[in-house]
Parts: C-alpha cells; sequence; structure tokens
C-alpha cells in the first residue's frame, strides 16, 4: 500500500528553476514508475526504489516531514523544489519526469516542504 499525501489547496510559486545535476538521475521511463502515480513526487526510504513510498501531490500538510530519502521519482509534468525546512534552508530541484536512484549528498536529508514550479 502507499502512503498518500494529499492536501486540499497546491501551494504554486513562479520562481526560477535551478540547474540541478542529481548523481545518477534519467530522464523518466514507463519501466521505472510502475509505483509511483502519474502527475505524483514519490519518495523512497532506501536507495533504488525501494521500500514503500510516499506519493505527493500538492504541499505536505503542515508539520508533515519526510525523514526517510532514499531515492526519489518524479513522475509530474512539473519541476519540484525541496525543501528541508518549511519553505527554507537547504533545497533542490527535481526536473519533470525525473528520477533519481541515489539521493545524492548535496540534496535535503529530510523533506518538510514541497514547491512545483515551471509546470508546462
Amino acid at each position: 500500500m502507499l502512503t498518500r499525501v494529499r492536501a486540499r489547496t497546491a501551494t504554486l510559486f513562479a520562481g526560477a528553476l535551478l540547474a540541478c545535476a542529481a548523481a545518477g538521475g534519467a530522464p523518466a521511463h514507463a519501466a521505472w514508475n510502475e509505483d509511483c502515480s502519474a502527475g505524483a513526487l514519490c519518495v523512497y526510504p532506501q536507495r533504488g526504489f525501494a521500500g514503500e513510498p510516499v506519493e505527493i501531490f500538492t504541499s505536505l500538510p503542515p508539520g508533515y516531514v519526510i525523514d526517510d530519502v532514499g531515492s526519489i521519482i518524479n513522475n509530474s509534468t512539473c519541476a519540484v523544489r525541496i525543501y528541508e525546512g518549511s519553505y527554507s534552508g537547504d533545497y533542490a530541484v527535481i526536473p519533470a519526469r525525473y528520477r533519481i536512484p541515489v539521493v545524492p549528498s548535496s540534496y535535503p536529508d529530510k523533506i518538510a516542504a514541497v514547491q512545483w514550479i515551471d509546470c508546462s
């Protein structure tokens, strides 16, 4: 069973898309996104897309924090900015239709906020 995080309203912010070189990142393919619903940002607790993912479709509810970030799939048409704090602190940008099998050490250790940006 997937953990689904949905909020009633999405918080959308316009902003500059940061170039983000993710170690091991690659464009989306049908085979790897079977466990990640269309339009979702999926955060897996272990590397290599292992474990039960958290699916995020909008902003995270206040106070909700994802502590285990091992791998990520962005199966949406928007880039996503993930923050370690509540829209503050360290952040990284994950391009649309992108996967990160091993989250690099330069990324936040936890996710406390999500911004959907550069939607096409």
